[in-house]
């Protein structure tokens, strides 16, 4: 029998799938369908133990999937990426309808955006953005603490090297001799 939160997660993902599908952007919608096991994983790892508001800080929010499930679930979020996705209509669209609290920030290595913030956050969400942090990580570790709450958690997932499409990927680059992984090119673009 499924608990009261799965249930929940499972409506949830149900509402923010429906968003998406009437917002029609082809890219936002392929993307959604791509994670959406992995944000119920998340969701459901995240059970709230008490029915305290909890607060989270959701760093690179891309297309604010996880964002929406999450505010929909009850949590107070404050959404964190840099303004090119900002600037996205869609996502520009999406974050004023559905109030988002955005928090525009370009230079993850500095994070003067949580300069003034101290333990406000229950959770950190930190999701498929790690293979981005191409800079020397113990500052931005220092203000991701800081701005966590005692007791709060940092949730973090990486990309899946190993879903059939990246093991496609990885082979056809291993017998064609381009070697393996993210090329430089890409790190620093």
């Amino acid at each position: 029998m499924r608990s009261d939160w799965h249930n929940k997660v499972e409506e949830v993902l149900f509402k923010v799938t429906e968003m998406i599908r009437n917002d029609g952007h082809q890219q936002d919608i392929s993307y959604f369908k791509f994670h959406k096991d992995r944000y119920q994983r998340m969701a459901l790892a995240l059970e709230p133990k008490d029915e305290k508001k909890k607060s989270v800080l959701n760093i690179g929010s891309h297309y604010l999937h996880s964002t929406l499930i999450f505010q929909l679930l009850g949590f107070e979020v404050d959404s964190m990426d840099v303004d090119v996705f900002w600037n996205i209509d869609f996502v520009d669209a999406r974050a004023t309808h559905y109030q988002v609290n955005k928090i525009i920030e370009n230079d993850l290595e500095t994070l003067m955006s949580l300069k003034n913030i101290h333990d406000k956050y229950d959770i950190v969400l930190f999701t498929e953005i790690l293979e981005h942090i191409t800079f020397n990580p113990i500052a931005f570790w220092k203000k991701i603490y800081d701005s966590l709450k005692t007791d709060g958690i940092i949730y973090i997932s990486t990309p899946n090297s190993l879903n059939l499409a990246n093991v496609i990927r990885a082979t056809i680059k291993i017998v064609t001799l381009r070697g393996i992984g993210t090329p430089l090119n890409e790190i620093f673009s």
